[in-house]
């Protein structure tokens, strides 16, 4: 097995270092590429015909079928089992004594007793052999190279291979099931670069997938985006299909279902500055194309490729393949959902009627196990435990097509009125936290800030109410009635972990990144909005499929001065002042702020005296006073909050 120095190809008996086409296409003009380019080839010995539409050519299939033995490496090639079985029974007699063994061994159901035919491993009988081959054959190989962005002269970011000690570049190979969702497998492609790079840089930060963006190779030194609809959605069949319909692959690697895909990072993600400075670079990406994201700071000048058409919109009745994040063993519940009722001055959350239907939703049995994995600090991944916090265990979990996650008090023994307390402040807050996010960005509009991407998880949330348990159940499972469930992020071993940008007393330590100032900032105009009623606080969040931070779990601070009328987080305002302060010193020094000019904004209120939001920046329009509900709620839960 010998792989060319040209193509990157594998080849079985490849004569020289070199296959016989690339030979044929060096020297040769653009036009005459383009036809060599057309031409068929022998995955075994990398001979070059026209009409070549199969794996081997006559040469090789003839070779083997007269071969006592047949490599394992051949039968992975698709259709080459075929063809040297075609071909053979082309033959005057039986000259193939292991493919003569094999039938005969099918036929009778008694391969085990088989002795292996010379070439093959010992203990292993042909026919098992070959369906270990056919195996392999339903596998797509991806050859992973790691590039970086690295600034040159000019403000220009040079896509540069990451050398290493061993290689000219880190280099990852990984065979993955075509069936298998292109998420999921690029998720696997992920973690062995992680791996190989980890154990080069040891100095760098660690490689996760938000950070990557994946590239496939037009040329020697032209490369194409791929685009983030066909790294999210279909297969890995589908991928490969992707590669051969846009011409990064030739028809003998799709043949061979091989592809060569460049995963590229940039620098400045690999080796944090450390200096405060987190102003975003204007800087271009020399011969290369690249999509927008809030881990890149590039801007990107290239002739479109056929990859950036728009791609027309059409539906189908085909039932969509169902393919989930966490594939563990599940328990079956029936809950009532709570409603909320949202407009642009507050936020009720009313209680289940006694007749509402019921919906059905699926738990993970075995995330207690995981729980205790991850307490004693083994990988737990693979069960459906997707983390604790302070107070809350968070369990994967499933309502028709979507994920999601789960949470529960970690004190099963916490009373009712408390556990259900905490959970509706919690979609409160998320609710409180959206609403006010979008006049934020309208502000940042008005004044021309550009903020980068984040939101609040509360498409989709659900705060609902287990049917009662009747006897022992499922309550081992989930030991309380009520849940608060919010869509499922990307929490795997590859995936950017949890990114706390201010914790429940105080802001935190200093921004030294845009996210981080402009979360801070956001943080300050919450108390603006909403009058000193409220403060959101311990802002945390994770990265989604769409490289978009979404904020989960916030707490806050209320003007709420009774404290048993206020969830354990509320330090009422007191908690306010405090974490106001805290920020307000620090305040001058955070460009956002600044660009807002928030030390300085007010906001108008409907007594009929006018305070203009900005003094300089910012137009004037009058506002209701707004009412963000608090997170406590009345003993009566049948009405709204």
């Amino acid at each position: 097995m010998a792989i060319c120095n040209g193509c990157s190809l594998d080849f079985y008996d490849l004569p020289n270092e070199t296959c016989y086409k690339c030979k044929e296409l060096f020297g040769k003009s653009e036009t005459e590429k383009v036809s060599i380019r057309k031409k068929g080839q022998c995955l075994c010995c990398s001979v070059v015909y026209g009409e070549l539409q199969a794996a081997l050519c006559a040469s090789c299939c003839s070779k083997y079928a007269n071969a006592d033995s047949i490599p394992k490496q051949i039968f992975e090639l698709e259709g080459a089992n075929d063809q040297i079985l075609n071909f053979q029974t082309r033959l005057p007699r039986v000259q193939n004594s292991s493919l003569k063994k094999t039938l005969s061994a099918a036929a009778q159901g008694a391969s085990s007793t088989k002795k292996a035919a010379p070439g093959i491993s010992k203990g292993v009988t042909i026919l098992q052999e070959m369906q270990d081959a056919r195996e392999q054959g339903k596998k797509v190989k991806f050859t992973v190279l790691v590039y970086k962005l690295t600034p040159k002269k000019g403000g220009v970011l040079s896509m540069v291979p990451v050398e290493a000690k061993w290689i000219p570049s880190v280099r990852a190979v990984e065979k993955i099931r075509e069936d298998m969702p292109i998420y999921d497998a690029l998720d696997h492609v992920t973690l062995r670069v992680q791996q190989y790079h980890a154990s080069e840089f040891t100095m760098a930060a660690k490689i996760r997938r938000q950070m990557i963006t994946f590239y496939a190779s037009e040329s020697a030194t032209k490369y194409a985006n791929i685009p983030d609809d066909i790294l999210r959605s279909g297969t890995v069949s589908d991928f490969l299909a992707h590669f051969k319909n846009n011409g990064y692959i030739s028809s003998a690697q799709y043949v061979a279902k091989q592809l060569e895909l460049k995963v590229v990072v940039n620098e400045a993600d690999l080796y944090p500055a450390s200096d405060g400075d987190f102003t975003m670079p204007s800087a271009v990406i020399s011969g290369s194309k690249s999509r927008s994201s809030s881990r890149a700071s590039a801007k990107v000048s290239v002739t479109p490729t056929p990859t950036s058409r728009a791609r027309p919109v059409r539906t189908s009745a085909w039932p969509r393949t169902l393919s989930f994040s966490r594939p563990c063993p599940m328990v079956e519940y029936k809950f009532r959902r709570y409603t909320v009722t949202e407009t642009a001055e507050w936020v009720k959350i009313w209680a289940p009627a006694a007749d509402a239907p019921f919906e059905v939703l699926f738990v993970a049995a075995d995330w207690m196990e995981g729980a205790s994995m991850s307490k004693a600090g083994e990988t737990f991944h693979k069960t459906g435990f997707l983390g604790s916090g302070t107070s809350k265990n968070t369990i994967y979990a499933r309502v028709g097509q979507e994920e999601y996650a789960l949470g529960q008090a970690q004190d099963a023994t916490l009373d009712h009125h408390s556990h259900l307390q905490m959970l509706r402040g919690e979609l409160t807050n998320l609710h409180n936290g959206a609403m006010i996010l979008k006049d934020f960005r309208e502000l940042a509009d008005e004044c021309g800030v550009n903020l980068p991407p984040f939101k609040f998880n509360v498409d989709g949330a659900i705060l609902g109410a287990l049917e009662p348990f009747e006897g022992s159940g499922n309550n081992d499972v989930l030991p309380l009635t009520h849940f608060l469930a919010t869509r499922f992020l990307p929490c795997g071993v590859v995936d950017t972990p949890i990114q706390k940008f201010t914790g429940n007393a105080d802001c935190g330590a200093e921004p030294t990144d845009h996210l981080t100032a402009t979360v801070h900032a956001f943080s300050h105009y919450v108390p603006i909005f909403t009058d000193n009623e409220l403060v959101l606080c311990d802002l945390q969040g994770i990265f989604d499929r769409k490289n978009i931070m979404t904020l989960i779990d916030p707490q806050s601070h209320s003007s709420q001065r009774d404290a048993t009328s206020r969830p354990f987080w509320d330090s009422g305002p007191q908690g306010i002042k405090t974490f106001l302060s805290h920020h307000l010193k620090v305040c001058h020094e955070n460009d956002i702020c600044n660009r807002l000019d928030l030390l300085e904004m007010r906001m108008e209120h409907t007594s009929g005296v006018i305070h203009p939001r900005s003094p300089t920046n910012s137009p004037e329009r009058p506002k209701k006073k707004p009412k963000p509900h608090r997170a406590g709620f009345p003993e009566d839960e049948t009405g709204p909050v």
